[in-house]
């Protein structure tokens, strides 16, 4: 049975698991879905969603002021703390003080009283540098070796309809035609998504490299790989999640993908029907 909760009280949690669950369904609003609900197939995933720590919940209390007055960036911001709780990642109320405690301290946010604050010039500028290095949440990278027919043909027919199944859009560097360095635009790609596919089938180099950069910018990383290629993976990874697939299994292992961002990001995919 699934609970609706799009109409759920905008109160702050007062458990771990609690405000958990009402982070997740916040994320799930933010990323369209209009009515999140809870049911037996993602109740485990929603529960298992990491809070933010607190120097991330400062971010996201600056980013909220700065989407929600930048119409009118002079005017004080009427702060609810039970509401802002559940947007910034908070455990309750306590958090959202101790928050804007510090980014006051930090001359990012200034208190008018009242329960009115505002973000102050250099809180403006904070709102600027989070914006502009934030991910892109619908972005997901697909790392695999160019110039490959068959690969090529099962990335397009396969693997970007199963992640577009899941809420995301599956990029490659060749997606967009950009200037500058292949390794600087390799790297600003990667920086931007939300997680990483890596195909090793044929070991190719590159697709380890840029698993491993994802990895270190604690980016999720699905590996897939042909059936038959995966004895010869690398050890530094096959002890890792890998879809395999064989021409005659891609259908099944398309849809295992989708399962697998929808189990790795339950609070962010497209846990409905295709």
């Amino acid at each position: 049975m699934a609970m609706d909760v799009s109409k759920a009280r905008h109160s702050g949690p007062d458990t771990p698991e609690a405000a958990r669950i009402s982070y997740a369904l916040r994320k799930m609003q933010e990323n369209g879905v209009a009515k999140p609900t809870i049911d037996s197939n993602n109740i485990n995933g929603l529960l298992e969603t990491a809070l933010p720590n607190p120097h991330e919940q400062a971010d996201n209390l600056i980013l909220y002021m700065g989407r929600s007055t930048s119409d009118n960036p002079g005017n004080p911001f009427n702060i609810k703390l039970e509401t802002v709780a559940s947007i910034i990642g908070g455990l309750n109320s306590s958090d959202v003080s101790y928050a804007i405690y510090e980014m006051v301290q930090q001359d990012f946010i200034r208190a008018r009283g009242s329960g009115q604050i505002l973000l102050t010039l250099d809180g403006w500028g904070r709102y600027d540098e989070l914006s502009k290095s934030s991910i892109d949440s619908r972005q997901a990278f697909m790392a695999m070796p160019f110039g490959k027919d068959t690969l090529d043909k099962i990335f397009q027919k396969h693997w970007a309809p199963a992640v577009t199944s899941a809420g995301f859009n599956l990029v490659r560097l060749d997606t967009r035609e950009r200037a500058g360095l292949i390794d600087d635009r390799l790297r600003v790609e990667i920086r931007r998504s939300r997680f990483l596919i890596a195909e090793i089938t044929g070991q190719n180099q590159g697709a380890y490299w840029e698993a491993g950069f994802a990895a270190g910018l604690d980016r999720p990383v699905i590996y897939i790989c042909e059936k038959n290629e995966f004895k010869k993976t690398h050890f530094d990874t096959n002890h890792n999640l890998t879809i395999l697939w064989t021409e005659d299994t891609l259908k099944d292992a398309a849809e295992r993908l989708t399962a697998c961002i929808r189990e790795t990001l339950p609070a962010e995919a497209n846990l409905g029907g295709d």
